[in-house]
């Protein structure tokens, strides 16, 4: 007996080898510790948990996530014991919505599936199906009125557009597009305007699990060769340019190296030829289109995506230049009628990063903020001031400019004049982090939408990438609170985006390169997009505005004197930060007050 252990499990004797009952012997690679229950303090590490594919969120977790902190109440339980019926109600939007199952898990989805019904338009039969909990072949045809179909929820998401119906890319009062007959442009001509042809038949595409656009290209076309074009750049930011001829076209791709260049070569093919739509991440999964979908604000975002990719391009000498490099490309394209062909890119601009406070210019000379579509923006401004300039120069160039006299004073756009912001991704704060639409393969996606940090404004991160929440206080930054953070010793982690920002407007020569962290260019000099610059085009327009209309307006002397004179902006911005602090989204971080309070030298 002396050899039993025992049953709390320690072993009996002070050695570290413990007599088991077969007469055997174990030896512990440590001394059990005191005082813990003679259980070891080790701990073997926790397998980390490979993260699998992303399943669908069902009827119950899409309506939690549109209508948080709904309550399901259970109306009653029937049938035997072996066999019980639930009834759960949920009330979304004053309705009430019951739905019954063999579980209380099932009525509950049951009843979140009749409310989603209910005030939910899915884009298209496919998600709403995957929502639902179902899958369907991907050849089904929701347009059809089949038995087989539980209900008809689906079917009217996915009408296929008549070959004869007519459209125009004009807006309806909303700022949403439509479809009309009376303007003439045919389905046809706006594939014809996107340079589209028409697209060939769906074909047995192999499975592109696990396939990158390469491997997928060489079973549609065996035998390609793909050629090397250049090699640009410095050693530590190489890009390489590869081409591969595919049924008589050529196709190019850039990258930091071949591979990646061979990659977006066929990836290019994939999405030319046969329709392919791919990811911006080459390693990713294809999804074979279902067609040309001519849904009006989804073709003129292609094409305005596709403009201002391609004027990049033609910038960068086809993406070869070393400032082609880039994270994020934002960029504005001006449309002036029905025609996609009349259209007019604006802007392009590339950047992540912010000024270092030791930069910042109380003269307004440098850029503060460098993300793309802030400096797209910026661009829009100078254009505008350029069509002002050209309006009031003389009166045969009044025709020129976009704008016309408006008759509440000052001046107003022409009809059909629009302008449309491209962003290759989201822009920074909830809506990049968050982002639903965006979610790696590998992500998870937001497990938490309705925490108290989604839907924070946040404020951007001094001289480098992303977002933070902003405190619910006023808060206006100081000179010095600004300038504090390059004393910071801990150093900041480089990211892979590049330090540089780009910037074109229609009309310069080229591009200009600004150093983000400094807000102007490699040599030192200020922007053309400044804060300096932009004032002093807006002061040449102040002065012709004063002898056309032989009027003597006051001239202000400090630049945030000017910006307090535009009273109806200033209003609308105090109303917009105030509904930001009422609906609990923090408080609006306002620039130090010394970097507005600054004259043009003479």
């Amino acid at each position: 007996m002396d050899n039993v252990p025992p049953r709390d499990g320690s072993a009996q004797g002070t050695g570290e080898g413990a007599q088991l009952s077969n007469g055997g012997s174990s030896s512990r690679k440590r001394p059990l510790e005191e005082g813990n229950n003679g259980h070891s303090k080790f701990r073997p590490k926790k397998r980390k948990k490979t993260p699998g594919p992303v399943l669908p969120k069902n009827a119950l977790m899409q309506l939690n996530e549109i209508k948080p902190g709904l309550q399901y109440k259970l109306l009653s339980q029937t049938g035997p014991v072996h066999a019980p019926i639930f009834v759960m109600a949920v009330e979304v939007n004053g309705q009430m919505f019951e739905g019954s199952g063999p579980t209380k898990k099932k009525a509950k989805l049951h009843a979140a599936e009749k409310a989603l019904r209910s005030f939910v338009q899915f884009p298209n039969a496919s998600e709403a199906h995957l929502a639902m909990g179902r899958t369907l072949s991907v050849n089904t045809d929701f347009t059809s009125d089949q038995a087989d179909f539980p209900d008809t929820l689906f079917n009217g998401f996915e009408t296929p557009v008549p070959s004869d119906a007519s459209f125009y890319l004009g807006s309806n009062g909303d700022g949403s597009f439509g479809s009309s007959r009376e303007y003439g442009l045919s389905s046809a001509a706006v594939a014809s305007s996107l340079n589209q042809l028409p697209l060939p038949a769906p074909l047995p595409y192999p499975t592109a699990s696990g396939k990158n656009p390469v491997m997928i290209l060489n079973e549609l076309r065996p035998g390609l060769k793909y050629e090397f074009l250049s090699e640009s750049g410095e050693s530590h930011a190489k890009n390489f340019v590869m081409a591969v001829a595919v049924d008589g076209q050529t196709f190019e791709g850039s990258g930091r190296n071949k591979k990646l260049a061979k990659a977006r070569a066929a990836q290019s093919a994939l999405a030319s030829l046969f329709n392919m739509q791919l990811d911006q991440t080459p390693s990713r999964q294809p999804i074979p289109s279902e067609g040309l979908q001519l849904h009006l604000p989804q073709v003129l975002a292609d094409a305005v995506a596709r403009l201002v990719v391609d004027k990049f391009s033609d910038l960068t000498e086809n993406f070869t230049s070393p400032h082609a490099r880039r994270k994020v490309l934002a960029g504005i394209v001006m449309t002036t009628g029905t025609d996609v062909k009349d259209a007019l890119v604006i802007s392009v601009s590339t950047g992540t990063k912010c000024i270092n406070g030791e930069y910042m210019s109380d003269r307004g000379l440098a850029l503060n903020d460098c993300h793309a579509e802030i400096i797209s923006r910026r661009c829009l401004l100078k254009f505008l001031y350029t069509q002002l300039e050209l309006y009031l120069s003389n009166k045969d160039d009044q025709e020129k400019s976009i704008f016309i006299k408006s008759e509440r004073g000052g001046f107003k756009l022409k009809e059909n004049v629009q302008f449309h912001l491209y962003i290759s991704t989201s822009p920074c704060g909830d809506a990049r982090i968050f982002s639903p639409h965006e979610a790696a393969q590998e992500d998870q996606g937001d497990r938490h939408p309705n925490r108290k940090a989604r839907g924070q404004l946040r404020t951007k991160i001094e001289s480098g990438e992303g977002t933070i929440p902003v405190r619910s206080t006023i808060t206006i930054q100081t000179w010095d609170g600004v300038l504090q953070g390059i004393s910071n010793a801990e150093a900041r982690q480089p990211g892979k985006a590049p330090n540089f920002s780009v910037n074109w407007t229609v009309g310069d020569t080229g591009l200009e390169v600004i150093n983000a962290t400094t807000g102007k260019d490699e040599m030192g000099r200020a922007s053309r997009l400044c804060k300096h610059a932009l004032y002093s085009r807006w002061m040449r327009i102040h002065a012709k505005l004063s002898s056309s209309l032989r009027l003597k307006i006051f001239k202000p002397n400090l630049y945030h004197e000017t910006k307090q004179g535009a009273t109806e902006y200033q209003t609308a911005k105090e109303c917009l930060f105030k509904a930001f602090l009422k609906a609990g989204l923090g408080a609006w971080v306002e620039k130090p007050i010394e970097q507005d309070q600054f004259s043009l030298s003479v």
